[in-house]
Parts: C-alpha cells; structure tokens; sequence
C-alpha cells in the first residue's frame, strides 16, 4: 500500500489503530474504538486485517477495568523488521530493529579516514546483505534507514553536501536500493536523533525542543508540537570566544572550543574525549578545560533560547555522557547567567536515549517511513 498521498480515511484510521497499539504495551478492540472514537465493527475488521498481515497479534484474554474478558492486543515483534545506518565521522554503525524499536543487533565498525563515496557504500551494501541474509524465510525487511551529519534531501535521499568529506549531490537512497533492492531513507543525523526521542520521550514530543547533538560536531534544532523539524540551524558557529580558528572559516565558533574534535585534541593518551576525562581526573589543568568548555556551551544555549524559547533543552550525542559535575556546571551557568525573561523554567536533560540515540533515531526514521506514518498522522491531525 502506498502513502506517498494518505487520503482515504480507511488507510489513516487504519494508520490510527496500528500507532495506537504501537504505544500501547496491551490493548483491546474495545478499547481502540472508545480511545479513538471509532465504530467498533470498523475497528474489528481493521484490526484483523493488521493481524493477517503480520504487524498486530493477538495476546489472548485479558480482564478489563469493567470486569469483562478481552481479547489483548500488540504488535508482532518476530515479522517485519529495518535496517538502521548510522553514518559517522569516527564510526559507522549498523543495528536490526524490529517494529517496537528494540535493537536486536549492533555492530560498529570504523569509518575510513575522509571514505569515497565508493568505500562507504562497499560497506554498507556488505552489512545490509548480511543482515539479509540471518532473516528466516518468513520474515521481512520492510527497509532501510540512514543517516548522516550532512545536508540531506529526505525526499530524494540525496545527499546535498557532506563538509568533512567533500560529497556533493550524492544520490544514496537510489544507489542503495539499486543494489539491495530495499527501500532506502535517508535523513539528516540531527533530525533523526530528535524523532527517536520523540518517539520514546513523551515530553519530547508534547514541548517545544530544542536538541543539541554534542559529538566530533556540534549540531541542534527546533521542533515544536505541529512544526516540522528544521537542521538548518548552525548552532555549532555561535560565536563565543575572540580566537580560535574554526574549519568553518570563522573565528571563535563554539565547536572551537566545545566539539569533540576540539576536545579530543588535548587527550595526550589516545586521542578522544573519552581519555581526556580520564586524563583530566589527574590533570587540574585538563580539569578546568572541560568546565571551561561545557561553559562555552551554556552561554550558547543561553544565546539560542533567547530566539526559540524552548520549554526544554534535550542533549544527545556521545559527549552528553559527560560525567555529572560536568553536566552540572553546564546548568549552573546557564541558569546563573540566563536572564529571567528568557529563562522560563527552561529544563536541560539528557537524551533518554543516551549514546544510542544516533542508531535509534535512524532506525526509528525507517519504522516512520515504511510501516507507521506517524509524522504524517500528526501533520494531518494539525490541519
């Protein structure tokens, strides 16, 4: 069935009842027909079309609140499944999903060093095969998810341009398929992480957000309830200090002094901002650089929440997992110095979906693209 254009509202009840069970770790026909006020005979005959498909089951009878048996309801975990790639600057990482957004496997292998287009889909199509090939015969991959910290073209899946690597107009999506005959998606990295946390942070997905990735970049964007995400903001090139020349062009960008590619370069040991908090326990020195950096990232924030006024700012990529006094120097110093006019009882979080929220994020943008169509439920119930 094609949802490139959802208007026969069968096709978008249809949609309705599966995310309903989706979020519901138990549920009935009854219970679908009262929640989303539908006639009870539809539903029925929906749900048990779902179920000759594969993607609900039936958990047998279960007790309600009325006293009366039911028939419980959940998704088929052991039917369809994706593929989430996430493309990074250190590491490319692969993961199984099945239609709850469980990793039912991972593997990370090293990114080559500034990879040709060429090497990276060598990779890629090696890995997609493989997990083709573990799959029994009944079950099914419905497609592909990627994502990559460059500017990307959902629509087409092309990749625009990718800075650090010099790709330019890159047509991944129908390279892929082309060689797996799967469909691909392919989606921004920040967008991704952010519909991963609002697809299992509740609150991310009822506030207004603002979402910082923290990796080898810095990277963020806006999303509010009934707004769709936007990458576009370069919120790594806030400027914050005086020196410091950033790869950009510019002088005193926040990924200057904030990135893990900046941080990374002071480690002595190997170089990564794991071993530079390692270092740092020992080192007063390397101490007073990470509190100077996560300062650095206060201030910016405080500088973009002027703009956007989020309820909530959500954290994520590797160097989130900044050990505490790290991370809570960072909301000292934004509440400290963020006038009260802008700071309206603004929360910083971690991501709930911590180091992963990369690998989630992509594999929940493949759930989104071929099974659910919850976006595209959400932007039909605004209109």
């Amino acid at each position: 069935m094609n949802f490139t254009q959802i208007t026969d509202v069968r096709q978008i009840n249809r949609l309705r009842i599966l995310n309903l069970i989706a979020k519901s770790e138990k549920t009935s026909r009854a219970s679908i027909a009262r929640e989303l006020g539908f006639n009870k005979v539809s539903t029925g005959e929906i749900v048990d079309i779902l179920i000759k498909e594969g993607l609900v089951e039936e958990l047998g009878a279960q007790i309600t609140q009325s006293g009366r048996p039911s028939i419980g309801l959940s998704l088929n975990k052991e039917k369809y499944f994706v593929i989430a790639i996430d493309i990074g600057l250190r590491n490319i990482r692969f993961a199984l999903m099945n239609l709850s957004g469980e990793l039912l496997r991972f593997e990370r292998f090293p990114t080559p060093i500034t990879p040709t287009v060429e090497e990276a889909m060598a990779l890629m199509i090696r890995h997609i095969n493989a997990y083709k090939g573990r799959l029994a015969k009944e079950q099914v991959l419905k497609g592909i998810g990627i994502s990559i910290g460059a500017d990307v073209e959902s629509s087409t899946g092309t990749i625009i341009e990718h800075r650090d690597w010099k790709w330019k107009n890159i047509p991944l999506s129908y390279a892929i398929e082309k060689y797996t005959n799967i469909p691909v998606v392919v989606e921004n990295n920040v967008v991704a992480m952010i519909k991963g946390e609002k697809w299992f942070n509740e609150k991310a997905d009822k506030e207004r957000i603002f979402f910082i990735n923290w990796g080898e970049h810095i990277s963020g964007a806006f999303v509010a309830p009934g707004r769709k995400i936007s990458p576009e903001a370069l919120f790594g090139h806030l400027i914050v200090t005086e020196k410091n020349k950033c790869s950009c062009g510019g002088i005193g960008c926040l990924e200057t002094v904030a990135s893990g590619k900046a941080l990374a370069a002071h480690a002595t040991k190997s170089k990564s901002v794991k071993s530079l908090v390692e270092e740092a326990n020992d080192e007063p020195h390397l101490q007073r650089l990470l509190y100077e950096s996560v300062a650095y990232m206060a201030k910016a924030l405080i500088n973009t929440a002027a703009i956007v006024r989020p309820t909530t700012i959500i954290i994520g990529g590797g160097i989130s997992l900044l050990p505490e006094p790290y991370f809570n120097h960072l909301i000292q110093v934004f509440n400290t110095h963020c006038p009260p006019i802008v700071n309206n009882n603004i929360t910083i979080t971690r991501s709930v979906l911590k180091e992963r929220g990369g690998i989630i994020g992509t594999g929940v943008v493949a759930l989104d693209e071929f099974i659910f169509r919850r976006s595209t439920i959400e932007q039909l119930a605004i209109q």
